[in-house]
């Protein structure tokens, strides 16, 4: 054999291999890359509404606990429900002051104690205790609709003695602009302490 025949046949990767393997290799990263993108926004997708819906939930568990055993209403408008009921945490023999709100896209719970040594109890303003429950709540001016002994939604002006049964509409978006799309969640409470047709 000539020298020419033994370089020939001389084993080795050549250019055009080299180059179509780095071609192939930069092919399958890039895809891999785009699955991962995907599942990871798929994952943030999927933990953005579980979050929605568990600050939700929270609402409704609180909202139906605390108002269910309201001993009077104060406020009925379409925004904001205030009533006395008597709290796990009461610090007097007499009810607390209750306010649900939203501020800023909050959904607000606002607690004041009574004062004073009875039998006229006082409800400072200035000492209600407020936090939020959820956030990023988009229906602020919708939150409540009201009904009276028969089911019937009253219409407002909503007169406070003719409530005996409180819906509450909420929906969150962290981002409006954006998916996943609002979490609406509906609970109704029938006032047991209120009631007159049992």
């Amino acid at each position: 054999m000539t020298e020419n025949m033994k370089l020939r046949y001389k084993k080795g990767i050549s250019l055009i291999e080299l180059t179509v393997t780095a071609g192939l290799f930069v092919v399958i990263s890039g895809l891999m890359l785009v699955m991962i993108v995907r599942s990871y926004n798929s994952y943030r997708f999927s933990q953005q509404t579980i979050d929605a819906q568990e600050k939700a939930s929270v609402v409704m568990r609180d909202f139906e606990k605390n108002t269910r055993g309201a001993t009077e209403i104060l406020t009925s408008t379409p925004s904001e429900l205030t009533f006395y009921a008597y709290l796990l945490d009461d610090r007097q023999p007499a009810p607390s002051r209750v306010r649900y709100y939203v501020e800023n896209g909050s959904f607000m719970k606002g607690v004041i104690y009574a004062t004073g040594a009875g039998p006229i109890f006082d409800y400072p303003v200035d000492q209600e205790f407020s936090k939020a429950i959820a956030k990023n709540v988009i229906n602020g001016n919708s939150l409540f609709l009201y009904y009276n002994d028969a089911s019937v939604q009253i219409g407002e002006p909503t007169p406070v003695d003719a409530v005996k049964m409180i819906k509450l509409t909420i929906s969150i978006d962290k981002d409006v602009n954006n998916s996943p799309d609002a979490i609406t969640e509906i609970t109704s409470v029938n006032l047991r302490n209120l009631k007159t047709n049992l």
